[in-house]
């Protein structure tokens, strides 16, 4: 079983909340971390996917739960809704314990019909991504983005990679699924089935069973339509309506439905203070897997991506924006990611810390990059006045080295092996 940074954040939760709900795309290791806490801690675990569970559940829920020894996992709560009723009248009757209830499940609350209670500011959410490239390949967890908040990118000032990274392998990398049960399958072809199987369950029959989508292959042609489009802005509903020859509204709720199941999440824009007409205020789109993004664009294979330059790119940057939100999820400050875009300057990255402080970090596929590459960081550092705390790119240098204005360039694997 692969190492998970976000075990170590749930732990914490559950000794500070009385609710936590562990959240995340299908088939993400939810469930695996969830009964390995409780195993830890003698608590009790229900299966709501079970159906003679599920069944006794329903048929009596506050019965059912009030006999259990706490803490209680709930997995897949979401098939059960009336679950959250109970939970909220347990918390109002009984003096505040944390670490009580335990909630797994691959739907948000705002998507489950019938779930009259959000539970408030009782609820601590964690968020479960797939694998990181460190996880699947079972190295040491990575303190990059705590060394980064902490000393700023000079700390990358020569830095080299231990084990180096050839373009081929980061690609492999981007393609191969964080997905627990795929990304150890030996083949590409294997991969994809298993890629296939997944959106078949998880977005497919889900989207049916949530959402009440009809229209499943519209559903597919949208989702597919997304993967494309990962890393840039978040299309706008009217062209894609128009391009998949769907009713506006079906593509909003398309658009809500994909978010909801954690298939797709958005990268807030970041505004400054003084910003120009010209900044872009609408949020980047990622999918949740950059494996996810390749197999359903199609570009899975290394002469696919050789020939489409600037989607290798994009897989590569969702790839690293799924990794560092894990990190930042798991730093104790959990600082904010945004994304910055003015005019023709754009940076992927930007890391928005407790106090304020503002570092920007540019993702590039390219082993030199040019002059015009940094621009972004430029003018993000104009922007930001006082609370610009560094800016960096991530790219195939051999080793991290300073600019003439104080930019740094470094090693692409230095999010995944700083440690």
């Amino acid at each position: 079983m692969h190492r998970r940074a976000i075990e170590r954040v749930l732990s914490e939760r559950l000794d500070e909340s009385q609710v936590v709900r562990l959240s995340g795309p299908r088939a993400a290791g939810k469930t695996t971390s969830c009964v390995a806490e409780m195993t830890r801690r003698g608590g009790s675990i229900v299966r709501l996917d079970d159906p003679d569970e599920r069944h006794a559940v329903t048929a009596d829920p506050k019965g059912y739960l009030a006999g259990l020894k706490p803490p209680v996992l709930i997995d897949e709560y979401q098939r059960a809704p009336i679950v959250l009723d109970v939970i909220k009248t347990h918390l109002s009757s009984t003096p505040s314990r944390v670490g009580t209830w335990l909630l797994s499940g691959s739907v948000s609350i705002e998507a489950v019909t019938g779930a009259s209670e959000s539970l408030g500011g009782r609820l601590t959410d964690v968020r479960m991504g797939t694998l990181t490239l460190d996880e699947r390949n079972d190295l040491p967890e990575p303190a990059f983005l705590a060394h980064l908040l902490a000393d700023g990118p000079a700390f990358l000032r020569g830095w080299r990679a231990d084990r180096p990274l050839s373009r081929e392998q980061l690609l492999d990398e981007a393609v191969r699924s964080g997905f627990p049960l795929i990304a150890d399958r030996q083949t590409p072809s294997s991969r994809r089935r298993g890629i296939d199987d997944w959106v078949n369950a998880s977005v497919i029959a889900d989207g049916a069973a949530v959402g009440g989508v009809r229209d499943t292959e519209g559903l597919r042609r949208m989702l597919r339509l997304y993967a494309s489009a990962t890393a840039s802005i978040q299309p706008k509903d009217s062209p894609v309506a128009e391009q998949l020859e769907l009713n506006r509204r079906t593509v909003a709720n398309y658009r809500d439905l994909l978010s909801s199941l954690y298939v797709t999440w958005d990268l807030p824009a970041f505004v400054p203070g003084n910003a120009s007409s010209q900044v872009v205020k609408s949020p980047k789109l990622h999918l949740a897997d950059a494996g996810l993004a390749a197999a359903l664009a199609g570009r899975d294979g290394q002469s696919a991506l050789d020939r489409d330059s600037r989607f290798a790119g994009a897989l590569v940057e969702t790839m690293v924006a799924n990794d560092l939100r894990v990190q930042a999820s798991a730093h104790e400050t959990t600082p904010r990611l945004h994304h910055y875009r003015e005019g023709t300057n754009e940076v992927d990255l930007v890391i928005e810390s407790d106090d304020g402080s503002l570092l920007g970090v540019e993702v590039k596929l390219a082993s030199n990059p040019g002059n015009r590459d940094l621009n972004g960081l430029r003018k993000l550092r104009q922007s930001s006045g006082s609370r610009w705390a560094g800016g960096l790119v991530l790219c195939r240098v051999p080793a991290g080295r300073i600019t003439d204005d104080e930019l740094v360039l470094a090693p692409l694997e230095a999010l995944w092996q700083v440690v």
